[in-house]
């Protein structure tokens, strides 16, 4: 005999697997993308190409700056 779940935590997993049928786009979907897909990568990607050629790691002796241009004195 054959019987159907209707209730527990395999139930709600199958109602999931549907999710993306009735996706629509509401305030907080839009808040959650902007922030998740576009505020938090700009804002890495920012930082990171501003620091991006500030180090050299390379060749560097005990003592010796690790800064791509030791004698610039620009600090932002």
């Amino acid at each position: 005999m054959c019987r159907v779940v209707t209730t527990g935590p395999y139930y709600s997993a199958l109602q999931r697997e549907d999710v993306y049928k009735k996706f629509r786009w509401t305030t907080r979907t839009t808040r959650t993308a902007f922030w998740g897909l576009i505020f938090v990568p700009g804002v890495l990607y920012y930082y990171s190409s501003r620091e991006d050629h500030k180090w050299n790691w390379t060749g560097k002796r005990k003592g010796e700056s690790l800064l791509a241009r030791p004698d610039s004195t620009d600090r932002a």
